[in-house]
């Protein structure tokens, strides 16, 4: 069994305003087969073309506690002036056996 977790971004550079879909993507390989990928995470970002207040995922971990996948990542600013830089969330993701994806945010200061 081997597990793939992969950030996806589509980012509608032109638009006014600036807009990006960024997803979190899971799938897994058993038995010689890909699982069809499903998104744990989405957030649609609107911003503008210095991408300010725009926070990426970064820093994707996967952990399997029995046969359950975990997953940990960050998203923190950097774009649009110091401040931004102060900004950060740490994401938890996991799976339950039961098709249910559980959400928790923490915002660090």
């Amino acid at each position: 069994v081997a597990h793939l977790v992969y950030r996806y971004l589509e980012d509608y550079f032109g638009q006014t305003p600036r807009l990006l879909k960024e997803k979190l993507m899971y799938s897994k390989y058993q038995n010689g087969v890909w699982t069809t990928p499903v998104s744990i995470y989405e957030k649609v970002w609107q911003t503008d073309n210095n991408l300010t207040g725009y926070m990426p995922i970064s820093s994707i971990k996967m952990k399997l506690f029995g046969s359950n996948p975990h997953f940990i990542w960050q998203s923190s600013g950097g774009s649009g002036g110091c401040t931004s830089f102060n900004e950060q969330e740490i994401y938890h993701y996991y799976y339950d056996g039961q098709h249910d994806y559980r959400y928790i945010e923490h915002e660090l200061v």
